[in-house]
């Protein structure tokens, strides 16, 4: 398999966040979804992806991340799901 390789595309929070979130379509809790972002943060890093040293995720990372994502996704107390589904 191979990669095209692209230049100067950074991968955003926002991105990060509902990548884990779709990943747990019937919801994830703060704290996993904090631990979630973590990884994949990682593992963009670990695969030489470029993503902006000041968005390494934290607790008001996400919430702000969140902030922008809210009309895609649904929040029942601490516990977040897609608003969209497969058909």
């Amino acid at each position: 398999m191979s990669y095209a390789l692209v230049d100067n595309l950074v991968v955003m929070t926002t991105s990060m966040i509902s990548t884990a979130i779709l990943m747990h379509r019937r919801g994830i809790s703060n704290d996993l979804l904090l631990q979630r972002i973590g990884f994949v943060y990682d593992e963009i890093l670990a695969r030489n992806g470029l993503v902006s040293p000041t968005l390494k995720p934290t607790a008001q990372i996400l919430k702000k991340g969140l902030a922008y994502l809210k009309d895609f996704i649904e929040s029942k107390r601490d516990i977040f799901e897609p608003l969209v589904s497969a058909k």
